[in-house]
Order: C-alpha cells, then structure tokens, then sequence
C-alpha cells in the first residue's frame, strides 16, 4: 500500500518520522531544563553564623544541620578559615589594623535541588536561625526568587511552543496520510468491482498507516536519541536519552497512524463496495 501511493508514502513515513523526532526533542530539551535547573540550585546554600561565644559548638550543630531533610553537604568554616579566605580575596591590611580576627565560625548548608525552593530556603533560615548559637542565617533569596522566575517563563514558553509545533506537524502528517489514501482509491475501487468487501478495502489502508507510523516513529526517536546521547557523552547538563520514552514515541506514532489511516480512509468506501 505504501510503495503503491509512491512519493506520497514516502513522505508519510517522513512526516510521522518529524511527529516523532520533535516529541523526542522536546522530551530531550524538557530533561536537559531540569538538568539545568538541578545544576543552578546546587549552588545555592545558606550559611550559618554562629555567635562568637558558641565557637566550640561548631562540630555540634554542623552535625544537626546535617541530619535535617533534604542537607546533602555541610561545611565547617573556623574562624581562622574565615580569615584566610578573607585575606585570599582582600590582603592581610585590615586584619594588620585590627590586631584581632573579627570573623565569625559559620557552617554552609547544601539541600537537594530538586527539594528546594526560595520558599523552604526562607523557612530553613528561619528555623535555623531560633537556635540559641546562631547569630544569623543567610543566602541569596532575591538571586534564587529571579532564578525561579526565569526557569518557569522559559518552561512555559518552550511547552507552549512544543504544542504548537506538535499539532502542526500532527496536522500536515494526517493530510499527507490523506494524500496517501487518495492514491490508492484506484485500487480500492478495482477490488469493490471485483466483489471485495468493506474490510478487504480498508484493512490494507489501516495497515500502511500503522506501519508508516511505526517506521516514521521509529526512524525519527532513533535519531533524536542518537543525538542526544552522543551529546550527553560530553555535556554535564545534557542526561542520556530514556529509552523507555523514546520506545513509548514510536508505540504512540504507529497508533496515530493507524488513527490517521481511518481518518484518511475513502470516506466513500462503501459507496466504491456498492458501485
């Protein structure tokens, strides 16, 4: 049926080929934004200060920090680490002035990304913050509220934008599956005269279209996660490809083919059985 419609099977399998290369890459793209994302928050963290006479408490509430949900790392900062990285960044002048170290012990606090928001940051500072030795409880709530605010308009955007260029593509595919099935009406017409029945006519139709969903669909998934898993193999952000996701693309074009052959079917077959 398809190498009977020619250059119009062809382009079939190629149209359910970009249906199923463009769901790909926006499942590739939709994964490589959390990646991202993940990857911003990890360098968010709070720090805690502790007041100057509660020093020696500083292995002890690094450790309850550390057994809260969500703290994936903690870091003990001393004073004198304090000093030295001071000085790393500004020169030993002002500690040369002050004859005294002025910095406070502080502990950074890393959380799981993926739990996070500037929301429970603020909570956790909050919380942190009532505990008698510490002095104060900081991170970057403005930089972390921007940042949200930037990932969900892109998010949006590339979603809105996906759907747009999914139904387009949906569209032209099940035109050109029409175009397809006009060209076999010739043969669905010889095989009503020669005493065919409704099923002999249409069983082939529904056939092609879910086998030109099946290579199409396969064809474009198999590229997209080619793609993305050569790209993975050098970029941090970009995750291998999920196969069970592209398996799934290629299952949902063969059923969309099968759908479009019904939808592109003759409409008057049952007129050609009965002519």
């Amino acid at each position: 049926m398809l190498s009977r419609a020619g250059f119009a099977g062809w382009l079939t399998i190629m149209a359910f080929s970009t249906v199923a290369g463009l769901t790909g890459a926006i499942f590739a793209a939709n994964s490589t934004l959390q990646e991202i994302s993940k990857y911003v928050l990890e360098l968010f963290e709070l720090e805690v200060f502790l007041k100057p006479e509660f020093d020696s408490s500083l292995d002890s509430l690094a450790t309850w920090l550390h057994e809260r949900d969500g703290v994936i790392e903690v870091t003990m900062i001393t004073r004198d680490d304090a000093a030295k990285r001071f000085n790393e960044l500004y020169g030993t002048e002002l500690f040369d002035l002050l004859h005294d170290n002025p910095l406070p012990s502080s502990i950074l606090v890393r959380y799981n990304p993926s739990q996070m928001t500037r929301e429970l940051f603020a909570q956790e500072a909050v919380f942190i913050g009532e505990k008698t030795e510490v002095d104060e409880v900081v991170f970057e709530s403005e930089l972390l509220g921007k940042y949200e605010k930037l990932a969900r308009t892109v998010k949006q955007r590339f979603t809105y934008l996906g759907i747009i260029v999914l139904l387009v593509s949906v569209i032209l595919t099940v035109q050109t599956v029409r175009v397809a099935g006009r060209a076999n009406r010739q043969w669905a017409h010889a095989v009503g005269l020669i005493g065919g029945t409704s099923w002999d006519i249409r069983s082939p139709f529904l056939i092609a279209g879910a086998l030109a969903g099946l290579i199409g669909g396969a064809l474009g998934a198999l590229v997209v996660y080619g793609l993305q898993f050569g790209i993975s193999r050098t970029s941090p952000i970009v995750p291998p490809p999920d196969q069970v996701i592209f398996f799934s693309i290629a299952g949902v074009t063969t059923i969309l083919g099968l759908v479009t052959a019904i939808m592109a079917t003759p409409g008057n077959i049952d007129r050609i059985h009965s002519s």
